[in-house]
């Protein structure tokens, strides 16, 4: 069971580092943002990663206006990048589930292994094991 998280992650690591997920200074040069002070707030967190690219406080509120945005999968990549760099942090794998569940398709089986991995982190926590019920109801009715 490890050895599978552990193939998951560095799939995500490989992933987002093929991406550029590092490069932040032209990965959102041509977004349209809806809210100007959104767009604002994402140039002046640009600098701070060019700056700090491992500021995991930025990058989650990169995150966050992105999801605000609608800009699901980029959102996704920053959630990634956040658990990547700290794999105990359960906000991102919260967010990271919501984002994943906002996708036109949602990958199910993907959300199932955040919130799995996040329960084993903390496993008192009510919002995972919330969000994990809802999920295995869904898994259940799309396997119908």
């Amino acid at each position: 069971m490890q050895r599978k998280f552990f193939i998951i992650f560095l799939i995500l690591f490989i992933t987002c580092f093929s991406l550029s997920c590092g490069n932040t200074t032209s990965k959102y040069n041509t977004l349209t943002f809806a809210h100007e002070e959104n767009e604002k707030r994402v140039e002046k967190l640009r600098g701070i990663l060019k700056n700090n690219p491992h500021d995991i406080e930025s990058h989650l509120e990169l995150a966050k206006i992105l999801l605000s945005e609608e800009m699901i999968e980029k959102a996704i990549t920053e959630f990634e990048t956040i658990i990547i760099n700290n794999p105990n942090h359960i906000q991102a794998y919260l967010l990271l589930y919501s984002a994943v569940q906002r996708l036109p398709k949602p990958e199910l089986g993907k959300a199932l292994i955040m919130l799995e991995k996040a329960s084993r982190i903390v496993p008192d926590n009510d919002s995972i094991h919330l969000n994990l019920g809802q999920l295995y109801i869904q898994l259940d009715a799309s396997d119908k």
